[in-house]
């Protein structure tokens, strides 16, 4: 038995309402990007402090200056990318069953990516076995999600498999 194509029309347009459901999830945030806990220099405003010599004056409030008479800064929101890292195990162990683990696993590496690369987040694939075998390096923007489908089609199971040392290997790069 031959397995099935690995990203059919079905399958596409999942993704498509994937994509749908996660913009809802994250209504009132910008687009693309998420809100750090941390004050910097984002667009949208977050709070006031008091001024401490060394702190830049172009941040200083100077309307609140003349109602109160004391410096205080703008501080903003920062906004930041999110890294997203992906591994796909495509050892040995991974060909069993009809369609195979490969197979599935491949399918919602490529929905997640889709997700990332749709909110303009940062998405890297890495694949292992008994080491880092492939990596498709970052990747941003919805279009990119075609470099993504090739490099998960080309992924073949075999070898042992070597979880640990693979994140041990990427963890000391």
């Amino acid at each position: 038995m031959t397995e099935p194509s690995l990203f059919d029309r079905d399958f596409l347009r999942k993704l498509e309402y994937l994509h749908l459901v996660s913009k809802r999830v994250f209504v009132g945030q910008f687009r693309a990007e998420r809100r750090a806990r941390r004050h910097g220099s984002g667009l949208e405003f977050a709070d006031h402090r008091a001024y401490a010599p060394g702190d830049d004056f172009r941040h200083v409030d100077w309307t609140a200056y003349q109602r109160l008479e004391k410096l205080l800064l703008r501080l903003f929101e920062e906004e930041q990318d999110l890294p997203i890292y992906l591994f796909v195990d495509r050892s040995r162990s991974m060909a069993v069953g009809e369609p195979t683990k490969l197979h599935y696993a491949r399918q919602i590496a490529a929905a997640l990516c889709y997700i990332g690369l749709a909110h303009l987040d940062r998405v890297s694939l890495i694949a292992y076995a008994t080491g880092l075998d492939a990596e498709l390096p970052s990747q941003r923007g919805r279009g990119r999600i075609f470099k993504v489908f090739r490099f998960l089609s080309e992924l073949d199971a075999g070898g042992e498999t070597g979880a640990r040392e693979a994140f041990k290997a990427f963890c000391n790069r």
